[in-house]
């Protein structure tokens, strides 16, 4: 009877120990980057005001590097082809923007242009796990057109 006591507290004593490792390894660390949160980062004003902000930049790039000149030697020769890089970055707690890489990339041109636009973006509203805000990665294609 007193072994069945003594077995019987140190379950008891234990059933803390076990719940408090199952707590640890729910808990993200610091360097955890999601690919899928509860709540998506936005970027201000959101997904309309993204694609609004995307044109205008890609406009201005065009218009800095490729002036309407089809002699110039720097001319891109897919005028009329739109080029389509896809770039991939981190939006942290603070919904700041790091770690902008390209993807998938057609075009040198295109794929500046996106790494300039994202490094250009205001900060974003973080995304959300559980309630808390996390690192989330976040892939974005951006296109360029010369017509």
């Amino acid at each position: 009877m007193l072994m069945k006591k003594m077995l019987f507290t140190f379950a008891l004593m234990a059933l803390p120990l076990f719940a408090l490792k199952a707590m640890a390894q729910e808990t993200p660390t610091d360097t955890t980057i999601y690919e899928v949160v509860e709540k998506m980062p936005e970027y201000p004003g959101g997904i309309k005001v993204l694609v609004r902000d995307a044109q205008v930049f890609a406009q201005k790039y065009i218009k800095k590097h490729f002036p309407d000149d089809k002699t110039n030697p720097y001319w891109w020769p897919g005028c009329g082809i739109p080029a389509r890089s896809i770039v991939s970055f981190t939006v942290h707690e603070d919904g700041q923007i790091t770690d902008a890489i390209i993807t998938r990339n057609v075009d040198p041109h295109c794929d500046r242009a996106a790494l300039l636009f994202v490094k250009s973006m205001p900060r974003w509203i973080p995304g959300e796990q559980k309630g808390k805000k996390v690192k989330v990665k976040y892939t974005l294609p951006f296109s360029l057109h010369l017509q």
